[in-house]
């Protein structure tokens, strides 16, 4: 080989050496636009084959070569085929353009070997080939067996120079040349993967700490980190807006530069422990605002450790639970305690209940149980309005606190009822005295915003454990000595026995009972004569209802009537009862007097009831073809005294049907002159206490002829009920009573003996 062969060689393999360094030096690679780049790209490669096949190397006398092959197989296997295609034209059109015998196999040569290198890429992808050293070698050897296979195309006359001067070189020496050149490249390929993997990770670890960053700027928690030596080296914008100091301000502060003494001792202790032990720890400290403001956080800190377990300080989270505290106050207390008086309601009175029976259980002392309802509280809710019933029950519960120790508890049940829990008694004695108290203390007037209320109090006592083990069963107790000390008068204590226990037993009997008493026909209607005292003739009867119970056998109406009021069945015994009057009444004033009149027994409950419509009986009435005057519907004192706006017009109806209306058992209530004038009253009964003593010297005396006085001046008239004798009967006769009812005259009687007696009298009386 002549010197310029040489030089022609040592052209061809700088040339191909350049690829790699002018390929990065243009910077090709960081084109975004990929087809782009690859035309780019074969440009490069095209021009750089080209000036290979310009400078060709003379391998024996007139036979010339170059690397060419080596360039675009190589351009196959690390460029891909939009480049390849590119540099693969460019070079066969300039081997055409350069003409001779061999431009055909020379074009040949540039398209098989760019098609083995293309064929390699694609094989290295599909079946994950590394491109390893020996491989590289191997392709190398594809290729220049190919350029041999394409040289058996030259003449014949060739042949032998070819096979014997050109392709051995070609196959020993040139499959090292595309080994060394794929090397490089394939360096510069993961040189540049290796970059490209890098700036992909920076700029996705960019984006995800600017997406934590954001995110932790977004918490409303405040979120901080510290080092070993408890300073602050990173927070959010929660915690700068907290401590009123931006991010950069707080580097390298520490607790004792930012909070109260006391709240950063309690920090510096809890961070102590973290790092010392390792382990997250949640708890809660009170803080300040930099403007004074109180906060309450709930700060969770866990220890911050390198990835290789290096400790770097903690990390915490801290949470404003101020507002979250107030609330759960809030609902505590309204779960709790009375929203009106303030005083524990019945939930609390039951968790207070059980600490104290725990209490005196250990102690061996006793505990008492005050059962409290105001008395008359109803009529001043309708009187002066809830919001004054309201300042009532304030104040009460006030002076009920005021009469107890400060170690006992009074609570609210509900409505007018309080409970009052007495502890640690050495002595029941006490429980007098307490209970007289409270009486004292709600006896005294109440100013209601210049209205004054006069209240009682009745109050059961129960203790623990004499008279029950249990809160449920002391609670019973309690309530039923208060229903006994109303019954007996109000404004009263009764102590629970457990005769009590055993009456509560008998009503709840009674009230099952009377759920099918109606339906088994069990009840009856008796009538009892009220006759005109004056002329002694019979115009009236009052219709007493009869339970014959069977198991019981009579049962008395004042046991059974106060059960059928508490459970709502003296409406429709109340109904049955006005069904069998008004039938009588029709037939005896047909047999007995046209303008025969039946008084009929009303509860209480039936006109505060919105069930009860008098606009029903009016309307059987008038079905039977009765006037209203034919029934007189017998009231309480109790009634006018609680009356409101419904109880009045229902009255009023009753009126506007002439229908009558009878004030029963007077003289022993709390009667008003002027509800006698405002519910139009036609009758008085004077009660039987006032008739049973009766002598013509007696108070009871005066106190009749001064009721009959009132009532005439009114235009009432009189009803004087238990007579027993000839003597009262002359007695109430002599001073005007209109109308007497008794013993002295009949018993109740059946309807049927109602007609024997009335048919008796009227005999004797001719």
């Amino acid at each position: 080989m002549d010197t310029a062969s040489f030089s022609a060689l040592l052209n061809n393999a700088i040339l191909l050496l350049g690829l790699g360094v002018i390929y990065d030096t243009l910077g090709l690679r960081s084109i975004s636009n990929r087809i782009l780049r690859d035309s780019l790209s074969g440009v490069l490669v095209g021009a750089i084959g080209i000036a290979v096949m310009s400078t060709p190397w003379e391998l024996e006398p007139g036979i010339f070569f170059d690397s060419r092959w080596v360039l675009l197989s190589l351009c196959g296997l690390f460029f891909g085929w939009r480049t390849t295609l590119i540099a693969v034209v460019m070079t066969v059109a300039y081997r055409l353009y350069q003409g001779g015998g061999g431009a055909i196999v020379g074009s040949l040569v540039i398209l098989s070997t760019s098609a083995v290198g293309l064929l390699w890429r694609y094989c290295s992808n599909r079946f994950n080939w590394s491109l390893s050293w020996w491989r590289l070698y191997l392709f190398g050897l594809v290729v220049e067996l190919t350029v041999g296979a394409c040289l058996f195309l030259m003449p014949t006359e060739m042949h032998a120079a070819i096979f014997t001067k050109v392709v051995p070189p070609i196959i020993v020496i040139f499959p090292f040349g595309t080994l060394f050149m794929a090397l490089i490249l394939r360096r510069q390929r993961d040189r540049r993967m290796a970059e490209k993997a890098l700036r992909e990770s920076e700029a996705m670890l960019n984006r995800e700490r600017g997406l934590l960053r954001g995110l932790i700027d977004a918490i409303p928690d405040l979120v901080f980190v510290k080092n070993t030596d408890r300073e602050y080296v990173s927070c959010n914008k929660a915690f700068e807006a907290f401590t009123d100091s931006s991010e950069m301000e707080l580097r390298e502060k520490n607790d004792l530069q930012l909070f109260a003494p006391q709240v950063a001792e309690l920090v510096r202790q809890k961070d102590m422990e973290i790092m010392s032990t390792g382990e997250a720890q949640s708890y809660e400290c009170t803080s300040y605002y930099p403007d004074g403001r109180e906060v309450v956080l709930d700060v969770y800190k866990a220890p911050f450790y390198g990835l290789d377990g290096t400790l770097y300080g903690v990390m915490g989270i801290s949470r404003d639970i101020t507002d979250k505290r107030a609330a759960d106050e809030m609902i505590w207390k309204q779960a709790n305690f009375d929203a009106l008086t303030g005083l524990p309601n019945r939930n609390m009175m039951r968790d207070r209940m059980a600490q104290e029976m725990k209490k005196v259980s250990r102690e061996g002392q006793r505990m008492a149980l005050m059962f409290l309802d105001l008395d008359r509280f109803k009529e001043v809710n309708d009187t002066l309005g809830h919001d004054m019933g309201d300042i009532l029950l304030v104040e009460a519960a006030k002076r009920i606190r005021d009469a107890v120790r400060s170690s006992d508890t009074v609570a609210r049940q509900g409505g007018d009822e309080f409970t009052v829990i007495l502890g640690e008694l050495d002595e029941i004695d006490c429980v007098e005295r307490v209970a007289l108290n409270i009486i004292s203390a709600l006896a005294e007037p109440f100013d209601l915003s210049g209205d004054t209320a006069y209240i009682t109090a009745s109050i059961g006592v129960t203790f623990f454990p004499d008279d029950a083990p249990s809160i449920d069963q002391l609670l019973k107790n309690a309530d039923q000595a208060m229903y006994a000390a109303k019954n007996n008068g109000r404004n009263r204590y009764s102590y629970f026995t457990p005769s009590m226990h055993q009456a509560a037993l008998n009503r709840v009997q009674l009230g099952k009972d009377l759920r099918i008493a109606l339906e088994k026909e069990q009840f009856s209607v008796s009538y009892q004569p009220i006759v005109e005292l004056a002329s002694g003739s019979i115009k009236k009867a009052e219709a007493l209802i009869r339970w014959q119970h069977p198991q019981r056998g009579f049962v008395s109406p004042v046991e059974f009537i106060a059960v059928a009021e508490e459970t709502g069945r003296i409406l429709e015994i109340g109904d049955w009862v006005f069904r069998e009057a008004a039938r009588q009444v029709t037939q005896w004033r047909e047999t007995i007097d046209k303008d025969f009149q039946v008084s009929v027994n009303t509860s209480p409950v039936q006109f505060l009831e919105e069930a009860c419509k008098p606009e029903i009986w009016i309307s059987a009435l008038e079905r039977l073809g009765l006037p209203g005057s034919a029934l007189t519907v017998e009231i309480t004192e109790g009634l006018l005294m609680d009356s409101g706006p419904e109880v009045s017009r229902k009255l009023l109806m009753f009126r506007d049907a002439d229908v009558q209306v009878a004030l029963d058992d007077f003289g022993t209530g709390y009667s008003s002159l002027a509800y006698l004038r405002r519910f139009d009253i036609d009758y008085l009964k004077i009660d039987k206490a006032f008739v049973s003593s009766l002598t013509a010297e007696s108070d009871d005396m005066a106190l009749c002829e001064a009721i009959i006085v009132m009532a005439h001046k009114l235009g009432i008239k009189v009803i004087a009920e238990g007579i027993e004798t000839e003597e009262q009967k002359a007695l109430l006769t002599s001073v005007g009573c209109d109308y007497g009812q008794g013993y002295y005259f009949a018993r109740p009687m059946t309807a049927q003996l109602f007609d024997d007696y009335y048919q008796q009298r009227t005999f004797e009386g001719m």
